[in-house]
């Protein structure tokens, strides 16, 4: 990279580097999945906005005549290629910008343009009754786009989705002069998603997509927006008892100075989160196999989920033992930018899910952590805190004694683990298998962007092949159930590392 880059506008400097990443990580996938991740990519752009998005789209061409083969070009550029549909989606946003979603501050003048011309032709040419109706509807909802834009910068966002703009819901200037960038409930940048309207009673109306909405005192809120961009915490149970009441369309929850809230009636363990959300899709329309999308970076308040990555370990749970079912064409790391999930499409719970739904429902209306029937709660034995891959290899045999057994099981779950994601046939296995996928110099598998961390982990897979699973396969039996346990921590720590290995 050129030494004067960082004298460059922060903007080009960043969109620069953003475009170089992507296009390099594209020139190393196959036609299918570079047309899926620059379709993803193209999505995350237009969502801030039609100026930032038609930036976007009009550098990107050059960065995929630099970077990817003559080949995958012409395919994105014939005519039914992605890259015209692209431009056909600009020309249409340009013409009839009422029908597009999202627009930002700077495209202010684009909307307004379209208003007066409608406006102009309606009064020059008065157009037959039908068109009168589309020109008054068109201009109705240019108007509320304009009025959106507007009250979007009293609070610094960046774009507004215009699907969801309703006279109600437009942002009111009285009584909200502070901005809010991130949320305070959720800890997430707010990006023109959070909504703000004053009330009679000096209340705050907050909304905001990933946790619906909650009346604030308005001293509380502009505390907590003041604060939210320090705290390290946030205040996800205040977030889940906000999505709870919007998926089961109750009351508003009411925030203020003095609230307490009643953290003995709330999910704080990792199974009464996994039970509380799936007791919640189930009331929400999962006694009738309803299916939903997943956002995990948007969805984590359902489980009561401190982040993403909490919520994913949640969700892989549930589907690993077979409780929740999706929707998994080609359902590969590649899939998304970086190799890390975003979403789960269709999900919906299972036939065996619904029978422990209900018989944790059926009991009483008080949400019950539903317990995997493979050891005893509070006992030296409790596996739930571990990977689900660890729990699924095991099964019941750790609970039953078999403690050598379930170690060989575990390590040879990882390796098949691995030699799955990194694509690599059946053998070698063992040490080899290992050195070859998290190489220093070559990987297969990235866990560390540097390389010492890299061999180390290397090193620590390769121990676990040699040292734990030959080991307890061919001499001395466990029989000390908290040793064992640690052995088991550890697998499991791998393969939470594993999760996060990029190719």
């Amino acid at each position: 990279m050129p030494s004067s880059l960082p004298l460059l506008p922060s903007d080009i400097a960043n969109s620069h580097a953003y475009l170089t990443s992507l296009l390099e990580t594209c020139a190393q996938l196959p036609f299918k999945d570079v047309a899926r991740t620059l379709r993803h990519a193209f999505e995350q752009e237009r969502a801030k906005g039609f100026y930032t998005w038609a930036e976007f789209l009009d550098r990107l061409p050059n960065y995929i005549e630099r970077h990817l083969s003559q080949k995958i070009q012409d395919q994105l550029n014939v005519q039914s290629g992605l890259m015209s549909s692209f431009r056909r989606a600009i020309r249409m946003a340009e013409r009839r910008p009422e029908n597009w979603p999202f627009w930002g501050p700077n495209d202010h003048t684009i909307v307004e343009d379209r208003r007066n011309a409608l406006c102009k032709d309606t009064q020059e040419a008065p157009p037959e009754a039908q068109r009168a109706e589309e020109h008054a509807a068109a201009i109705a909802r240019l108007d509320l786009i304009l009025a959106a834009l507007d009250s979007l910068k009293k609070v610094n966002g960046l774009a507004v989705n215009a699907s969801e703009i309703d006279r109600q819901l437009l942002l009111p200037s009285r009584g909200v002069d502070f901005p809010v960038r991130v949320c305070p409930l959720t800890g997430l940048q707010t990006n023109g998603r959070l909504r703000l309207e004053s009330t009679a009673d000096g209340h705050i109306l907050y909304t905001f997509k990933p946790i619906g909405s909650a009346f604030f005192e308005v001293p509380l809120l502009k505390s907590l927006a003041a604060d939210a961009e320090t705290l390290n915490l946030p205040l996800t149970d205040w977030a889940g008892l906000c999505r709870q009441a919007y998926e089961l369309e109750e009351k508003v929850p009411i925030f203020s100075s003095l609230l307490k809230v009643d953290s003995e009636h709330l999910p704080t363990t990792f199974d009464e989160k996994r039970s509380h959300f799936l007791q919640l899709l189930y009331k929400v329309g999962g006694n009738e196999y309803k299916e939903r999308n997943i956002f995990i970076h948007d969805d984590f308040p359902l489980a009561f989920a401190k982040n993403a990555e909490e919520f994913t370990r949640i969700l892989k749970s549930l589907i690993t033992e077979g409780w929740l079912e999706y929707d998994k064409p080609d359902d590969k790391p590649n899939d998304w930018v970086g190799g890390i999930r975003t979403h789960y499409n269709s999900v919906l719970i299972s036939r065996e899910g619904m029978k422990r739904v209900k018989e944790s429902l059926e009991p009483s209306s008080t949400p019950t952590p539903i317990q995997t029937p493979t050891a005893k709660p509070n006992s030296p034995t409790n596996l739930t805190h571990l990977h689900p891959a660890v729990q699924q290899a095991v099964g019941s045999r750790f609970a039953d004694g078999y403690y050598s057994d379930s170690l060989h099981k575990a390590c040879t779950a990882l390796e098949k683990a691995v030699q799955d994601k990194a694509n690599q046939p059946p053998e070698p296995t063992g040490a080899t298998l290992m050195s070859k996928v998290f190489s220093k110099d070559k990987p297969v598998l990235m866990v560390s962007a540097n390389q010492g961390e890299q061999e180390g982990y290397m090193f620590l897979y390769r121990g676990l092949t040699q040292a734990i699973r030959n080991h307890y396969a061919h001499n001395d039996p466990a029989t000390d159930p908290a040793r064992a346990l640690e052995w088991l921590c550890f697998i499991s720590a791998l393969f939470y590392k594993l999760d996060e290995a990029q190719p």
